[in-house]
């Protein structure tokens, strides 16, 4: 109890420094409002919340209202915060009345929306300045008082109500009720506390906990003469004092209904209205039940009887779309909650000694945790596809070792284990005996684990504890079967008891678990035959029981594992040999064909799934890096305008097949960026590709923006097929294929999910069935200056066309012959067969290109290059190489290469590599 207090001590001091500076601070925020006059768009929605800005539960309602309507840019949402409770008399509602007035005079709202009871009074100033304007109203009673020009601050009696629903016609409003419960909330005390003698309501001063106390004191009276009722005011004590009451009260004949508890006091001069004093109160170790769902969720407060928040807010947006289409809140139903729905704390529920049993039967339970089902469903459903061939020995090897792993891992668990059980067999057994006509337990040293808060002899070699306590600290889950097996042995059923069961520590906040394990026989009996005494012996085995836990879990990842590599083989067979199956068997026949649009036909296949089983590759390489850690960015300044349109041209060629327009919409006049250009690329490159796959007509319409967190957000948006809602998550799982008939391995979004989060930002999805899809993500705004590089006209050497004459390094003869084929037409073609031979050729015929394989016999690329360039520092060099990882890119440029091409070779991107370094340094004159 002393380190509670001490805690909640800590707690006070700087709750009371926080308010001290927010009372310094709230003059200036207050005058700040004041005078700045808000640029109001075309519409905009006012919130007019009877309470502070800090409550809970009306936050709820704002946050969401601010949440959908924001995303139209057409509409604005302006909110003001009465605070009711620092009002103190009428002529300051008066005068905060007439600012709020004044301040939105210039153009009237599309809508009000009104939160609270006591904010209803506004309704006929509302109607005099903005006429017919609509108005939404959402509050916990459904009546208001007759009086219509003081604020509501006392509860009004049943004969003085009025009905909202008269008001309805008259005011052009709807209404939604964020309704209370307090009889259903008394039967959930009655059940939760059995013993339950009387009910705590804890309120402030607010008018809403007057008109419940009002109400509650008439249901008890009436329903529930049997049990004692009081109301607890924060406007009669402060939170310390009512601290100091709760923790002396019967937690088993007393239940606490909690409502708000906002306080009003003067700290620095400035008044203040302390909002978050409910969290003190809820972490105190007494159960306490909540109104609303709101305070519960911001707490840890046990549970309690609510109205559907959810449901609530859905109605609610469901009104503003009705209003938006032009349909009059007088014309809207009211929604009032019929039933509540009982809802817990699910931690909280733990920590005060209740189970879910305890709870009626459909309750939902918040921050309950998923079991292991619904946290792999998704993952064990749609297992592993795709594995290149050149990589299932290495990935047969990997799984091979980790198995190898596993069984050893497995094997040491259970050498220690019988270790274990050897240290423990000649380990120190306290024993006792237990006297049945005193109900007494006699220990022979101090038991291992704390079963008694009464008894405790540390001092004396002897400790005696009452039977009765030594029950009590058996786990509930055990109590009924240990009960029943001593029941046994006295009886005369079995002869010797052994059994494993858990103890509770007598920390109620933080119950500590220790699994025991107890022998007992019956030692003597009495002249009937009845057992006097029991002997036993009992020991610690907690570190066993979670042995044991590590050695199940550790064969069911084996069993998985084995799975999962039989299941990602098999799937990477069938996707290798799917392209395979259509290169190689067209090129067979490639050569028995005579016509040349057959001719064309199959090697427009073969380059299809030429392109398809490389992608399968480069997928596979990523998600190999991806798994062991590896990947890597190299971040440098790129130009985000330069590469889009790189992109857009690329693509361009790919979508006028299919009749699809490319467009590039929205960008920056310039922007220059730090980040991997090559991922940003990948990741841009992938959606594109992917909305070409599922369009079949339309466009398709690339662009970013920047937004106001510094973040650039990227997007790319297509007319196709659309995505089903709720499939919309599934697509960023692993191999999942939403159209299997549709070429792709189901890999393409995981890795560029995961590219995004490791370059700092986040990736998702909005889509339409029959309408489109937009694919965006955003990656951080470090901008760079823009690096210029400028060639002078006159640093350029003249050279006729058929001159140009470009030297390949090329060890491998297949190679060669393929460069060879795609340049002779254009260019004189010089061969070198290691880098020895390059330099040599060079010195003689000085070409005016060098393509440079890196990997050669005699003299590597490298070292030809630096041979090269003590001839001639200037003549371009392009590294030709099967590294293609973005760190061998960059460890090419940076060692003095002009450009880079990664095999395997695409014509396409070869040529304008060579045509954009050749402009850049000679100036080719025709014939």
């Amino acid at each position: 109890m002393t380190k509670q207090y001490c805690v909640h001590a800590f707690f006070i001091y700087w709750r009371n420094c926080i308010i001290l500076l927010s009372g310094l601070l709230s003059g200036t925020i207050v005058c700040a409002q004041q005078e700045s006059s808000p640029g109001f768009k075309n519409d905009y929605l006012l919130i007019i919340n009877t309470y502070s800005s800090n409550a809970p539960c009306s936050n709820a309602i704002i946050n969401s209202v601010q949440n959908r309507l924001t995303t139209d840019n057409t509409i604005a949402v302006y909110v003001e915060h009465l605070n009711t409770l620092l009002i103190d008399n009428q002529e300051e509602f008066q005068k905060v009345k007439r600012d709020i007035f004044a301040k939105y005079a210039a153009r009237i709202p599309k809508a009000v929306l009104l939160i609270g009871n006591p904010v209803l009074i506004l309704k006929d100033d509302i109607r005099a300045h903005w006429g017919d304007v609509p108005i939404v109203a959402t509050a916990e009673m459904d009546f208001v008082s007759p009086d219509t020009t003081s604020l509501q601050t006392t509860a009004i009696p049943e004969e003085q109500r009025v009905p909202i629903s008269k008001l309805a016609d008259k005011y052009n409003l709807t209404f939604l009720q964020s309704r209370l419960f307090p009889q259903d909330n008394v039967e959930l005390l009655k059940r939760m506390v059995p013993g339950l003698k009387k009910v705590l309501l804890l309120g402030d001063g607010c008018y809403v906990n007057q008109q419940l106390h009002y109400d509650m004191k008439h249901m008890m009276a009436k329903q529930y003469p049997g049990l004692e009722y009081e109301f607890i005011s924060a406007a009669d004590i402060t939170t310390e004092e009512l601290l100091a009451r709760l923790n002396t009260i019967d937690t088993k004949t007393t239940g606490v209904l909690f409502s708000s508890w906002s306080c009003v006091s003067n700290v620095g001069g400035a008044t203040v209205l302390e909002t978050y004093s409910f969290r003190v109160i809820a972490n105190i170790p007494i159960p306490i039940f909540a109104f609303k769902q709101a305070v519960m969720e911001n707490s840890g407060m046990v549970g309690g009887c609510i109205y559907d928040e959810p449901e609530l807010l859905a109605r609610l947006q469901q009104t503003f779309d009705q209003i938006r289409m032009g349909i009059q809140p007088r014309d809207i139903p009211f929604y009032i909650p019929e039933k509540s729905i009982p809802t817990f704390n699910y931690p909280s529920l733990l920590q005060r000694n209740f189970s879910v049993g305890d709870c009626p039967v459909g309750s939902t339970f918040l921050g309950r945790p998923q079991n292991f089902w619904q946290q792999n469903k998704y993952l064990l459903l749609f297992g592993g596809i795709a594995v290149a061939a050149l990589l299932i020995t290495f990935f047969v090897r990997k799984y091979i070792r980790s198995l190898k792993a596993l069984n050893k891992a497995q094997q040491q668990q259970v050498e220690t284990s019988r270790k274990l059980e050897l240290v423990l067999g000649v380990a120190n057994i306290i024993p006792w005996h237990m006297n049945m006509r005193e109900e007494m337990v006699y220990w022979d040293a101090a038991p291992p684990v704390n079963l008694s808060g009464t008894i405790t002899t540390p001092e004396k070699v002897r400790v005696a504890i009452p039977l009765k306590e030594c029950f009590e600290r058996i786990h509930k889950e055990d109590l009924k079967r240990i009960q029943q097996r001593v029941d046994d042995l006295l009886n005369g059923n079995i002869q010797k008891i052994h059994e494993e069961y858990r103890v509770v520590g007598l920390d109620v906040s933080d119950p500590q678990i220790n699994w025991v394990e107890v022998q007992a026989t019956v030692e003597g009996r009495d002249e009937n035959g009845v057992p006097s005494t029991l002997v036993g012996s009992l020991h610690i085995i907690t570190k066993r029981k979670q042995m044991e836990q590590e050695l199940i879990d550790t064969k069911e990842q084996a069993e998985e594992s084995n799975r999962l590599k039989s299941v990602f083989l098999a799937n990477m067979s069938h996707e290798i040999r799917t392209p395979l199956n259509a290169i190689v068997g067209f090129s067979k026949l490639l050569a028995t064909v005579d016509e040349e649009s057959e001719k064309e036909e199959y090697i427009q296949i073969i380059e299809n799934n030429n392109d398809l089983l490389l992608q399968l590759i480069s997928d596979i390489l990523d998600l190999s890096k991806i798994e062991t850690g590896t990947m890597e960015f190299v971040e440098a300044p790129v130009d985000v305008n330069e590469m889009m349109d790189e992109i857009v041209r690329a693509m361009s060629l790919r979508a006028e097949a299919k009749g699809l327009a490319v467009q590039f919409e929205d960008c920056l006049p310039e922007c220059n960026i730090l980040t991997d250009r090559n991922r940003l690329h990948q990741v841009i490159t992938n959606l594109m590709t992917n909305a070409l796959k599922f369009t079949d007509g339309g466009s398709i319409t690339i662009g970013y923006r920047l937004q106001s967190d510094n973040m650039l957000r990227f997007y790319v948006f297509d007319t196709g097929c659309g995505i089903p809602e709720k499939l919309q998550k599934d697509i960023f799982n692993r191999f999942v294929k939403l159209n299997r008939f549709v070429q792709g391995t189901g890999l393409g979004l995981p890795i560029c999910q995961t590219i995004v989060q490791r370059m700092g930002g986040k990736m998702g999805v909005e889509s339409e069935v029959g309408k489109g899809s937009t694919f965006w993500f955003t990656v951080p705004y470090r901008q760079m200056e823009k690096i210029c590089k400028m060639t002078s006209e006159l640093d350029r050497t003249r050279v006729h066309k058929s001159d140009v004459t470009i030297l390949v390094a090329e060890d491998n003869p297949s190679n060669f012959k393929f460069m060879e084929a795609i340049l002779k037409k254009k260019y004189n073609i010089l061969h070198a067969w290691d880098g020895q031979e390059a330099i040599e050729l060079y010195k003689v015929h000085t070409p005016h290109l060098i393509l440079m394989d890196i990997n050669m016999p005699i003299l590597d690329g490298y070292g030809a290059k630096d041979g090269i360039r003590q001839y001639s520092p200037h003549v371009p060099i392009i590294a030709v190489t099967a590294y293609a990882f973005a760190s061998d890119e960059q460890k090419i440029l940076s060692s003095g290469f002009d450009g880079y091409i990664a095999k395997p070779i695409n014509p396409d991107l070869l040529h304008q590599k060579i045509v954009e370094i050749l402009v850049t340094r000679l100036q080719i004159l025709s014939e």
